[in-house]
């Protein structure tokens, strides 16, 4: 039903079946196909996040009923069709939201056909995702299959494919638990994914995510921020009940790389728990905060830059084992003992109360609070012409030098620094 003087909510130009003739002789209707042709529906989400399909509430309300007369007497054909052309649907949704997140699919073209010869279903989905600024192109299809040979979706395990080309990101946001890790600025992401879903009741996906910045005709902007704003992950993960298992990550961005896997556990909750390893490609200590994601720990990469000061870290080995509150509140010294593990670092600089190292070529580990450096080679602030090796011991807390120097300086110059630079009592 709809209200008087309103336009339908589910229209079609053209509605085609195809049926058997002699099964009606036994009072039986078995469809061959069924083709719609320019068909146009509205699906609504309500405020408490149940679907409304309008136009079919009167059917969904008597589902029991029916199922129980007529589907009894609807049988699918030996080679049953169901296909659409050029089809529509409208969606809002109210849920969580007073303002409805709305998308409309365009020029939609789908065929579900059952296979001669197993109880498989195939399917593809082809249409549009109307965007703001453009119009963006998907594409679905797989196969649906129930080992009892029905078709009850308690059974059914499926096994497809999806691609999409520069949907604008802030279309599918919403529907994406910790979306906020990318930028918030207009993104369009494109995707070539294959996905499935068993009886086990797992679905596994594996494939590749792209996202570039949407950028307006005129609108200026610096290429090195845009290279920043864009990047690829491939991936592999499952999801169970409440556990999202990343088996395989790696993430590119401008000319950083990141390799890793891990695991959200407690998916659902506020504050879900976290694991994961880590390891990266060469990262400029001074562009750090620029990537994508670590602009959402702008205070942990404020510390690592203004400690560091210049040139390159390579995460050897990151791991990480807390919460979700707990990873964006690095910076806290009691959250700094969820991370343990080796970064390389190459020409950066680091003060400690005793020397100010600069250059430092070498290795810094960590576990548990406590970070400990081997200097394979590095320079000291005031002394130009020495060279130093050796270790520093727990450098986050309370550093301890075991320091070798090479090199020569004369020993006034020698005496003036140790008596201007390390007088103090705890040296």
């Amino acid at each position: 039903s709809r209200i008087a003087n309103t336009p339908p909510d589910l229209t079609a130009q053209e509605i085609w079946v195809n049926i058997r003739l002699l099964p009606l002789l036994a009072q039986e209707l078995v469809i061959k196909k069924i083709l719609l042709r320019g068909s146009s529906i509205k699906v609504t989400r309500n405020s408490e996040g149940k679907f409304e399909f309008a136009g079919l509430n009167g059917i969904l309300i008597r589902k029991n009923k029916l199922e129980e007369n007529f589907f009894k007497s609807i049988k699918l054909g030996l080679v049953p069709q169901l296909v659409i052309q050029n089809g529509r649907v409208q969606f809002f949704d109210y849920y969580n939201n007073p303002d409805p997140t709305t998308v409309l699919l365009a020029n939609l073209n789908a065929s579900i056909k059952k296979l001669i010869t197993a109880p498989t279903f195939s399917f593809i989905f082809r249409g549009e995702v109307v965007n703001e600024y453009r119009e963006s192109s998907f594409s679905i299809s797989g196969k649906l299959q129930d080992p009892s040979g029905g078709f009850d979706f308690r059974h059914l395990s499926i096994d497809g494919h999806i691609s999409a080309e520069d949907i604008e990101f802030d279309t599918i946001r919403p529907y994406i638990k910790y979306s906020d890790a990318l930028d918030s600025s207009p993104l369009a992401i494109s995707t070539n994914s294959d996905f499935s879903w068993g009886l086990d009741r797992r679905l596994n996906l594996s494939g590749d995510f792209k996202y570039h910045p949407i950028v307006k005709q005129k609108e200026p902007s610096l290429q090195s921020s845009i290279n920043s704003r864009q990047g690829k992950l491939d991936y592999k993960i499952q999801w169970a009940n409440e556990i999202l298992d990343i088996k395989e990550a790696s993430f590119q961005s401008g000319d950083i790389q990141l390799n890793g896997s891990g695991q959200i556990r407690e998916v659902s909750s506020t504050d879900p728990k976290i694991s994961f390893f880590l390891k990266s490609s060469d990262l400029p200590v001074k562009r750090l905060g620029g990537y994508t994601p670590f602009k959402k720990i702008p205070e942990s990469v404020e510390l690592i830059r203004k400690k560091l000061g210049m040139g390159y870290v390579k995460i050897e080995s990151l791991n990480f084992d807390g919460t979700l509150s707990q990873l964006n509140q690095l910076e806290k010294n009691s959250n700094l003992g969820m991370l343990s593990g080796e970064i390389e670092l190459r020409k950066v600089n680091w003060d400690l109360p005793f020397v100010k190292l600069r250059k430092i070529g070498g290795t810094f580990k960590f576990n548990e609070g406590r970070g400990d450096i081997r200097i394979e080679k590095a320079r000291c602030k005031g002394l130009p012409n020495v060279m130093l090796t050796g270790t520093i011991l727990n450098v986050i807390n309370r550093p301890r030098g075991d320091l070798k120097l090479e090199g020569s300086l004369p020993l006034k110059d020698m005496k003036e620094i140790l008596v201007q630079k390390y007088s103090d009592p705890s040296f």
